[in-house]
C-alpha cells in the first residue's frame, strides 16, 4: 500500500476547519500529481492550478456536445514493403478556451471526472464511422486500432455496445483491433480477460499496447487471441544505439512470434530504427519517419494514393 498526504498549517493555511481541509486535499492532489507515496504542503499556488483544473475538466464535460473533440489516424506500416496496412486512432481535443489539449492530460481528466465512458464511446463510435467511409468510398478495408482502458473495457455493456455500433456501420467486426495497455491486466485481471474475449468471440481483434514499459501477466496473455505486441516508444526510441535496447525489443518480437502474433513498433522516427526493426523480425511499424497522426480526409488521401496492401 501507498499514500498520498497533503499537509495545511494553521493559521497560515486558513484559520477554520473547512479551510484547512479544502487547502489539505489541494495539497494531497499536488502529492498524488508528483508520483503518489509522498507528501505536500500547502501553498497558495495551489489554488490557481486548482481552479485552472476545474475550468478544464467543466469544458470536457461539455466537449463533445460542442465538437471539440477529434480523432486523428497514424498510419501502421508493413515492415517489409512500407505500404499502409491499418491505422491507430488517436484523441484530440482542441478547446477554444484552452487550445490544445495534450491526450495525457485529457485522459487524467475524464478518469477524474468520470467522463471516460461517454468519451470512449465516442472514440468507437467515430472511429467505426470513419472505417466504414473509407471503405463506401474506395472498396478498401482498412483496420482501425483503438485504444481502450481498463475502465471502460469491465463495464457490463461492453459486447453489447460493440455490436451495436458495428450494426450501426455494418461494418466487419475484423476491421477493429483494440489495443490495451499492459498494465491494464495488472487491475480486475480476470474480468478484464473475460471481456476481452467475449469481444474476440464476435470477430475484434485485440493488441497489447506499450509492451516492454512495465510489468505485464504472461502467464494470463499467453491465453488470449492477441493479433499484435506494440513495442514501446522508450524502447524503439534508443534502439539504434544501446545494446541494451536491441535485446529488449529483439525479446519483445521473437515473444510475439512465439504466441504467433505480430511485433508491432511505435514511434520509428529515423531510419536506422526501421533497418534494425528490419533486422530483428519486425512486422510492423508506427512513426513520423512513415506519417505522423493526420485527419480522416487526409488517410482518405492516402488510399487515393495506393499506399495500402489490403488487409
Amino acid at each position: 500500500m501507498s499514500c498520498g498526504i497533503g499537509i495545511a498549517i494553521s493559521p497560515d493555511d486558513g484559520d477554520n476547519a473547512a479551510t484547512l481541509m479544502m487547502n489539505a486535499d489541494a495539497a494531497m492532489y499536488r502529492a498524488k500529481g508528483n508520483g503518489r507515496n509522498t507528501f505536500q504542503f500547502y501553498d497558495q499556488s495551489m489554488n490557481a492550478t486548482a481552479r485552472h483544473a476545474l475550468n478544464v475538466e467543466n469544458a470536457l464535460r461539455h466537449a463533445i456536445e460542442r465538437n471539440e473533440l477529434e480523432l486523428h489516424y497514424q498510419p501502421i506500416v508493413d515492415t517489409a514493403s512500407n505500404a499502409m496496412v491499418g491505422v491507430e486512432a488517436l484523441l484530440r481535443w482542441r478547446n477554444l478556451a484552452h487550445g490544445w489539449v495534450s491526450p495525457p492530460q485529457v485522459l487524467e481528466i475524464a478518469r477524474q471526472a468520470q467522463l471516460i465512458i461517454p468519451i470512449e464511446d465516442w472514440v468507437i463510435r467515430t472511429a467505426c464511422r470513419a472505417a466504414a467511409a473509407w471503405r463506401d468510398a474506395g472498396g478498401k478495408r482498412l483496420p482501425v486500432s483503438i485504444n481502450l482502458s481498463g475502465t471502460y473495457l469491465r463495464r457490463a455493456e461492453l459486447v453489447p455496445t460493440f455490436e451495436g455500433i458495428l450494426d450501426e456501420f455494418q461494418l466487419d467486426p475484423g476491421l477493429i483491433e483494440i489495443e490495451v495497455a499492459a498494465a491494464t491486466f495488472n487491475d480486475n485481471i480476470e474480468l478484464t480477460v473475460n471481456l476481452i474475449r467475449q469481444l474476440c468471440d464476435i470477430g475484434v481483434s485485440f493488441a497489447v499496447d506499450d509492451f516492454g514499459a512495465g510489468y505485464a501477466p504472461l502467464l494470463k496473455l499467453r491465453h488470449l487471441p492477441i493479433r499484435a505486441l506494440k513495442i514501446d516508444h522508450a524502447v524503439v526510441k534508443h534502439l539504434t544505439n544501446d545494446s541494451g535496447e536491441k535485446a529488449l525489443c529483439g525479446a519483445v518480437i521473437a515473444l510475439a512470434h512465439g504466441l504467433q502474433c505480430m511485433a508491432v513498433a511505435k514511434g520509428v522516427s529515423a531510419v536506422p530504427q526501421l533497418i534494425r526493426l528490419r533486422e530483428l523480425g519486425c512486422d510492423r511499424y508506427q512513426g513520423d519517419l512513415f506519417c505522423p497522426p493526420v485527419t480522416a480526409e487526409q488517410i482518405s488521401r492516402l488510399l487515393k494514393e495506393n499506399l495500402i496492401v489490403d488487409a
